[in-house]
């Protein structure tokens, strides 16, 4: 299963020469990879402001649905490198850095500034260590104003960049906006759809035998969005 995203400004699709950044099993991680990621989650911590999420979470089971589905809420955020830990351990250079929100079923990030030089590579993982998501590099990021993450799982996230201690010096990062998921998207499974939505498997929706292969999650904000195509198989 292959996941990655592709960036889509102002809804146009625009990116499709953007590489791209898997999410997947920490498991799956390639022994260089391991090498190079300390995967610790000792680092400084930035938490999120307490919030009431009660009415956002009951505006989602009301009987009218309007717009896309709700599943967290944007808190403005100023993030960067002076919030986190820079590290050498042995052969290893880096910097990390935790963000949490109490009681988060998922959290995802919004960069304003990204610059990652040749040869630096940043990911993120979820406190457990289940997931992962990266490589993030120079190829993903060139070119846009903003860089968004898919969801990661938990309420608790660590970001891990890599680099020789020369090419560390010249990063640049920002993060604006860190979204506190209050659905649990990861348990959404059959059923859940809405009265409107069409089987891709009844003879309407034949004509989409190809597409139909291909799932993907498309996160909006301020008319701007992300697409992360989950599995094109």
């Amino acid at each position: 299963m292959r996941k990655f995203y592709l960036l889509i400004p102002f809804l146009i699709i625009t990116a499709f020469t953007q590489a791209q950044v898997v999410v997947k099993s920490i498991d799956e991680l390639t022994e260089w990879e391991k090498q190079k990621l300390t995967l610790s989650i000792e680092a400084p911590e930035m938490r999120l402001p307490s919030y009431d999420y009660t009415s956002l979470q009951e505006e989602n089971n009301g009987e009218i649905f309007s717009g896309p589905f709700k599943f967290g809420k944007a808190h403005e955020m100023e993030i960067g490198l002076k919030d986190g830990i820079w590290y050498t351990e042995g052969t290893r250079n880096g910097w990390r850095l935790k963000i949490s929100s109490s009681g988060a079923y998922s959290l995802n990030l919004i960069f304003d500034t990204l610059v990652l030089p040749e040869g630096v590579e940043l990911y993120i993982f979820d406190a457990k260590k289940t997931v992962i998501m990266g490589p993030i590099n120079n190829k993903n990021t060139i070119g846009t104003d903003e860089f968004w993450t898919d969801l990661l799982p938990g309420n608790s996230i660590i970001l891990e960049i890599v680099g020789n201690e020369k090419e560390l010096e010249v990063v640049e990062m920002n993060i604006s906006r860190v979204i506190h998921g209050f659905i649990d998207t990861f348990s959404a499974g059959f059923g859940q759809s809405e009265p409107c939505n069409i089987d891709i498997d009844c003879p309407v929706g034949q004509q989409f035998e190809e597409e139909s292969n291909a799932v993907a999650r498309l996160l909006v904000a301020r008319w701007r969005g992300f697409l992360f195509r989950i599995n094109d198989k």
